[in-house]
């Protein structure tokens, strides 16, 4: 009598695919993923088959591949589909060449199973072959439960010829039996159930055990928008929804876990439903309702396990508005609340209604002066009202600096004021923070200034120059037939006027007579004269009364001068404190104005000379300015 109800079982299940449970998973093979392109032998005793790693799969061979695709360069066979793994996670599959003879495609053992358990034995299973390919034997697999006591068949189940398509599709196929008293371990096994091997290529993914037990999908209510969010102090109801059972004695466990992986059982929750009072944030889990009879609910392998669903309660966050009140009137007002909700609702001056994050007003005007609302739901749904006053103040603040530049001569300053009653604050570019900043150099300066809202600013410059100089050292004798260059150069001089109109820096001088320059530019004049002096130099020895070592090649040298025939010449200078510093006896070598290699002060030098004219000794004596 059990068997005819077996057979009879079967037949039902055999009119579709497999029929339908709501399934607890108690184990899965996917065959793995990883980088390389095939995976490891299965372990001893899963199949029958002959392990081929990289090959074309022959008769009786079988590999884990991500395709079924040769990997050692050879063709694929050309009436098969390359294929990919039904998982969907670039994971393995198990490419089967079925061999001529009934043979053990896949087996394992399941234990710790609970009798009277209905179960469901399933696979996907997608034909190599493609449609209209000569190969004249599609796949046929049968699906076998035995007593993994005593080897008795417990159901059997067989797919009939799978399919060919022009695309290469994966089907799921399997079946559900009800495990018989004192059964409590199993082993499943796939074989080939066709004959020859000529076709009959295919490849398996996902092979499943499940619990077939009740249906229960549970959702939550009381929570924010029918999501999964909730603020704090609500109550939360979880329904377990439990629309089909299959238990005669059901009892229930609600569980809960924070990272969906390790669960645990909640005290006391051992109804259908379950209610959170007063959530808070520590009540933010996964939650899932266990269902089976009384003695099976410890038991992993023989219950019915929900989905799980996810709670997250959230507590209020308050109203905390930026606001950098107060405004100056044509400043940007903005305001903005310091944590990020959902959605936001002010309310405030001349009707203000926004739903925005962020309220911005440019230019403010004094009618935007007053009480702001913001009303804000955050995360849960959580409300929560705030406000804060925003002042608008009319800028009384001036400054004025010149407009144009400031000309500073001869180290001369300038003090500049920014003052008004209303300023608080002073910010110069050179650092001052006082009303008035003195300068006395070129640059660009420019002053800030505040009160508690306004500012205002202003910039000014200021460029420095000096008077000219007239530098052309003391009054001078020169021989007849001789010139002397006066050079009055000043870089800072703009027009140079001689008495005679003469407009250049540079005079050369053969006349004896007074001889008067004027220097100018912005900053004023400076006048300036020399007396030259023309001697007749052929009774004596003649020397400059002044020279200007500037290395112009210009009166650069002081030495002596004899329009007549000499002998035992020596010439030698002293400073004014007697220090000899320059002597020859080479008429025609002079001092270079450098003493000990270092250019010698300007001022005045006292000279000596000797010479023999017609063997008659001669000796004068006199002074020379060295001009600088």
């Amino acid at each position: 009598m059990k068997y005819c109800l077996l057979f009879f079982v079967l037949l039902y299940f055999n009119s579709a695919v497999f029929s339908q449970c709501s399934p607890t998973v108690i184990f899965k093979d996917d065959f793995g993923t990883g980088t390389s392109p095939y995976g490891p032998p299965l372990p001893n005793g899963v199949t029958a088959y002959q392990y081929n790693a990289t090959g074309s799969v022959f008769d009786g061979q079988y590999s884990i591949r991500k395709t079924a695709a040769p990997l050692d360069g050879s063709q694929i066979f050309p009436s098969w589909f390359t294929g990919s793994d039904h998982s969907g996670n670039n994971g393995y599959m198990m490419v089967i060449n079925a061999s001529y003879n009934t043979g053990k495609f896949y087996e394992t053992k399941i234990d710790n199973l609970c009798s009277g358990t209905s179960i469901k034995f399933s696979a996907w299973i997608a034909n190599l072959l493609r449609l209209g390919t000569p190969d004249p034997l599609d796949p046929d697999v049968k699906f076998e439960i035995k007593s993994a006591a005593s080897g008795t068949v417990l159901g059997s189940y067989t797919t009939g010829k799978i399919s060919r398509y022009s695309t290469f599709t994966w089907e799921q196929y399997g079946f559900n039996i009800v495990l018989p008293p004192g059964e409590t371990s199993v082993i499943l096994t796939m074989y080939n159930n066709q004959v020859g091997g000529y076709g009959n290529d295919l490849v398996l993914d996902d092979i499943e055990f499940s619990i077939c037990g009740a249906e229960t999908k549970p959702f939550l209510t009381g929570t924010y928008l029918g999501g999964n969010t909730v603020c704090s102090n609500n109550n939360i109801f979880i329904n377990g929804n439990v629309t089909k059972q299959v238990y005669n004695n059901p009892v229930y466990q609600w569980q809960s876990s924070t990272d969906s992986i390790n669960w645990i059982n909640i005290n006391g929750a051992n109804q259908q439903n379950y209610t959170i009072n007063n959530a808070t944030p520590a009540d933010s889990k996964w939650y899932r309702l266990l269902i089976a009879e009384p003695t099976s609910i410890n038991l992993p392998n023989c219950r019915t396990t929900s989905l799980p669903v996810k709670l997250a309660v959230y507590d209020q966050k308050p109203v905390t508005i930026s606001n950098e009140s107060p405004y100056c009137i044509g400043d940007t007002l903005k305001l903005v609340n310091q944590f990020p909700a959902l959605t936001y609702n002010w309310a405030g001056p001349n009707s203000l209604n926004s739903t925005d994050s962020i309220i911005t007003k440019f230019p403010a005007s004094f009618s935007d002066s007053g009480i702001y609302t913001l009303k804000t739901i955050t995360d849960g749904g959580c409300v929560t009202t705030g406000n804060t006053k925003v002042i608008i103040k009319p800028n009384k603040l001036s400054v004025s600096l010149p407009d144009t530049t400031t000309l500073l001569c001869d180290n001369a300053t300038i003090t500049f004021t920014a003052n008004n009653p209303f300023i608080t604050n002073w910010q110069w570019s050179t650092g001052a923070t006082t009303p008035s900043l003195t300068v006395a150099t070129d640059g660009t300066y420019w002053v800030k200034v505040s009160d508690d809202a306004c500012k205002a600013s202003d910039t000014t410059t200021v460029r420095t120059n000096r008077t000219p100089v007239v530098n052309l050292g003391s009054d001078t004798t020169i021989c007849t037939d001789e010139n002397i260059l006066l050079d009055v150069t000043d870089v800072v001089a703009t027009s140079y006027l001689w008495q005679d109109g003469d407009n250049k820096p540079v005079k050369n001088i053969i006349n004896q007579g007074y001889y008067q320059v004027t220097l100018s530019n912005e900053c004023g004049v400076a006048i300036g004269g020399f007396s030259v002096t023309v001697a007749n130099c052929l009774n004596q020895v003649f020397v400059p009364t002044a020279f200007t070592p500037n290395n112009d090649n210009k009166n650069d040298i002081l030495k002596a001068r004899a329009y007549f025939p000499i002998t035992d010449f020596s010439f030698t200078i002293y400073n004014r404190w007697g220090q000899k510093i320059f002597s020859t006896a080479n008429l025609f070598t002079g001092w270079d104005g450098t003493l000990n290699g270092n250019p010698a002060p300007a001022g005045t030098y006292i000279w000596y000379l000797s010479y023999k004219r017609k063997n008659v000794p001669y000796k004068q004596k006199g002074s020379t300015v060295l001009i600088r």
